[in-house]
């Protein structure tokens, strides 16, 4: 199974893998001039981050979305492995799209920047 979008029992959306047991949470949606902060549990480990969103008309009528990543913070794990969790990361930001109807997005792609 894959990330699924779903609607959590207080009305926040959330994006989850149940196989892996991984959770994507949008805990501030964000605005021009300020990031969105998301918190994905991970190995029984929860990892903020940031992340801008860039919407794009297209030529179609659907949007075209960007996210990038800007920052992420690390709990104190010693056998957390960064590469996984970005890779999630990415992963998670695809399935959770944005709070648009599916039907209008045309694609989504994720960046990496800032540090980690």
């Amino acid at each position: 199974m894959a990330f699924v979008n779903e609607k959590s029992k207080d009305g926040r959306r959330k994006t989850v893998d149940y196989n892996r047991g991984l959770i994507l949470v949008c805990m501030e949606r964000g605005r021009p001039e300020k990031p969105y902060i998301f918190e994905l549990t991970y190995s029984d480990q929860k990892i903020k981050f940031y992340a801008e969103c860039k919407l794009e008309q297209t030529p179609s009528n659907t949007q075209k979305i960007t996210w990038k990543v800007t920052d992420v913070m690390f709990p104190d794990a010693e056998n957390l492995d960064h590469g996984a969790v970005m890779r999630i990361i990415q992963e998670g930001l695809v399935a959770y799209g944005f709070s648009g109807r599916k039907e209008h997005i045309d694609s989504v792609h994720v960046t990496l920047s800032g540090r980690w």
